[in-house]
């Protein structure tokens, strides 16, 4: 099971909700299992625009799942378990902080962003999510940051909408983490 840990900050908005588990005692899919799952899974929409969108209406902090409970789309990059999300347009500012949460394996997320007329306007590659190592009670995570301006945007450029999703080629590769014991001999200070 992958999580994606997806923060959304806007800056005039003053409504405030958390939502995340202190432990999360699931057990992860391994790579397989999740690739036969996604594989099971059928493609929920013929276009973009039939996804099931999330509404992001006030600041929140949420934990996203991309295994069977989320859509299934086909990409031209390959089929992926999909998030997709209708931003606000009547805001000034609104930071997006993603974690890809690492465990057994991890969900690294390519995210679209879209115009109101799903014209794709920006893409943010996986290379642009970077790798954190655990720290205290949290563990590894890819993190992904991005500030959408929808003030100062021309009417072309304003973000209205986000998908996350993944591809094949990246499905295909591995991700380099820090072994526990040496993240404790730094921190320690020890050879």
């Amino acid at each position: 099971m992958k999580v994606l840990h997806v923060v959304m900050l806007a800056g005039c908005l003053t409504a405030c909700e958390m939502v995340a588990p202190v432990f999360d005692t699931t057990k992860p899919l391994t790579v397989t299992e999740g690739q036969s799952e996604l594989q099971g899974s059928s493609v929920c929409c013929n276009s973009l625009s039939e996804l099931p969108f999330i509404d992001i209406t006030k600041v929140s902090n949420e934990d996203y799942k991309f295994d069977r409970t989320a859509p299934a789309f086909s990409f031209s990059t390959g089929k992926s378990f999909v998030r997709a999300f209708r931003l606000p347009l009547n805001v000034d500012a609104m930071s997006i902080e993603m974690d890809a949460v690492i465990k057994d394996n991890v969900f690294v997320p390519t995210v679209d962003f879209y115009n109101s007329s799903m014209v794709l306007v920006k893409r943010m590659l996986p290379t642009e999510f970077v790798y954190k190592p655990a720290r205290f009670v949290q563990g590894d995570v890819l993190e992904g940051r991005f500030m959408v301006t929808n003030l100062t945007a021309a009417e072309d450029k304003k973000i209205a909408f986000m998908v996350i999703y993944t591809t094949d080629a990246v499905m295909q590769e591995k991700t380099k983490i820090i072994h526990p014991a040496k993240l404790f001999a730094i921190a320690n200070g020890t050879v």
